[in-house]
């Protein structure tokens, strides 16, 4: 008879014993879809109509891959032909990638060191390096020290501030005030990224895929989605 579980090849199929039925899937497979009428869609997500589910489920046995239902809400049900246990390890891969992932999400504060008399070459070195960790999404510690009797010249270093934060304004906004904040003998500006980590690396990712040849129709890209949105906690 036809089986429940995911297989893939179609191999072990047939009923969940006793340990398997604590690792049901969240969506209905194979035999668990009960609906008279589905509308199916195929193993590269090409729709090929509605039909009955026993059909549908002919259909992808004779694949040797699983009938998984990816949108119950729809009228009526939409499922697709997949080998489900090789989806959830993708799925299982996907989130440990994205574990990793979310650690470069983390927001960094780097730290620029600047004199109140500083030269063209080295204030204009330091802006671009700002330029750089803020288009990251990432913090900017601007420090200046005085030493000495240097402190009298504060104000130059403030005007210094002002400039740079001004220049930076597309990718950065200060915090506080743009002159910066004097903290015993070093003036200090923190400027914070007008773009988050999260879209700094979308915008990558979507460059990335227009430099590619282009994206995949906004169909598959939907189905994509829901079959990801459906499966990923099953």
């Amino acid at each position: 008879g036809r089986g429940e579980g995911g297989g893939g090849g179609g191999r072990g199929r047939g009923r969940f014993n006793r340990n398997q039925r604590e690792q049901l899937p969240k969506v209905p497979i194979n035999n668990q879809i009960r609906e008279r009428e589905v509308r199916l869609l195929g193993a590269d997500r090409e729709l090929i109509g509605l039909m009955s589910s026993s059909e549908a489920l002919d259909l992808a046995m004779e694949q040797g891959l699983d009938l998984v239902m990816i949108a119950a809400e729809a009228k009526p049900p939409v499922c697709r032909i997949m080998d489900y246990n090789k989806f959830k390890f993708d799925q299982d891969k996907k989130t440990k990638e994205a574990a990793k992932k979310q650690k470069t999400l983390q927001v960094t504060e780097k730290e620029l060191k600047m004199r109140y008399n500083i030269d063209i070459a080295d204030y204009n070195v330091r802006k671009k390096a700002a330029l750089k960790f803020l288009a990251n999404g990432d913090r900017v510690k601007v420090t200046c020290q005085f030493r000495g009797r240097e402190q009298d010249y504060q104000d130059l270093a403030i005007e210094m501030f002002k400039k740079l934060a001004d220049e930076l304004s597309e990718v950065g906004k200060v915090e506080g005030r743009p002159g910066g904040k004097a903290t015993g003998r070093s003036l200090i500006m923190t400027i914070a990224p007008l773009a988050t980590k999260a879209q700094v690396q979308a915008d990558k990712k979507k460059k990335a895929k227009r430099d590619r040849g282009g994206a995949r129709d906004d169909d598959d890209d939907d189905v994509e989605e829901l079959v990801e949105d459906e499966l990923e906690t099953a």
